[in-house]
């Protein structure tokens, strides 16, 4: 007899992040000078990067988790998204269900500090209590 296990996993639950920078190649160099040079910060791009690349741990969490997880700039972010995040960025948006809401705040992400586990640990409190 063949026996499945459901999957502790939420994919229809998507959880956005959103930095405070375009991703284009302009809007990179833009960013690239303003943290070399003016130590101008985005909480969601330490979370997420080191000076340059992607975090491996960052890749491997994303994975793992049991949520839907997207990064967006804020050129490219879908109109939805865009509407709620107008002047919170950076941040999380929950989108569920066609809603999309700020789950993390700017404020919420800077106490992380750039741990990546800080920041799964706060999504798992802050999803277990939506």
């Amino acid at each position: 007899m063949n026996k499945t296990k459901k999957m502790d996993t939420n994919k229809s639950v998507e959880l956005i992040c959103v930095y405070d920078a375009d991703g284009s190649l302009l809007g990179e160099l833009n960013y690239l000078y303003k943290k070399t040079f003016q130590n101008f910060t985005c909480s969601m791009c330490d979370i997420t990067h080191n000076f340059i690349t992607t975090k491996k741990k960052w890749k491997t969490e994303v994975q793992n988790c049991k949520y839907k997880i997207s990064t967006y700039h804020l050129d490219d972010q879908p109109t939805l998204i865009k509407e709620t995040t107008l002047n919170n960025t950076p941040c999380v948006v929950k989108v569920e269900g066609g809603f999309s809401s700020i789950l993390i705040s700017n404020d919420e992400l800077k106490t992380i500090d750039g741990n990546v586990d800080s920041f799964f640990s706060l999504i798992d409190k802050k999803m277990t209590r939506n």
